[in-house]
């Protein structure tokens, strides 16, 4: 599915079990970014290749974005999240984690780009 502003257009793809490293080093790369600008809601350190395969063994759904078959962003979506959400969880809404783009292409609307794809998702 594919979504685009004046500028790019990305195609976003259900990632496969073999593309979790491409996953990993996204949230890897994110997360040394936050830490680099003293924010500590990720830690680099924390993300494991076993926490992508729970993912897909929980039935998320990850997805990777792409920009001219280069991958440059990852999410996942899941149907139900009474941990975060508490009382207001419902199976009538999708719950995004996990987002990241490529730190090498920062400022081209990627983010925004991949949530609005969520949004119509």
């Amino acid at each position: 599915m594919k979504q685009s502003n004046e500028n790019i257009t990305i195609d976003v793809r259900p990632a496969s079990i073999d593309e979790s490293h491409i996953v990993l080093e996204l949230w890897k790369g994110s997360a040394s970014w936050l830490q680099s600008k003293g924010i500590n809601q990720w830690n680099p350190e924390h993300f494991k290749m076993n926490q992508i395969h729970e993912c897909f063994n929980k039935g998320n759904e990850i997805y990777l974005a792409r920009l001219s078959e280069e991958v440059v962003g990852t999410l996942f979506i899941c149907w139900s999240d009474p941990f975060i959400w508490a009382e207001l969880d419902n199976n009538e809404s999708g719950y995004i984690h996990r987002f990241a783009v490529s730190r090498n292409h920062l400022g081209m609307g990627i983010g925004q780009l991949l949530l609005k794809w969520a949004e119509n998702y």
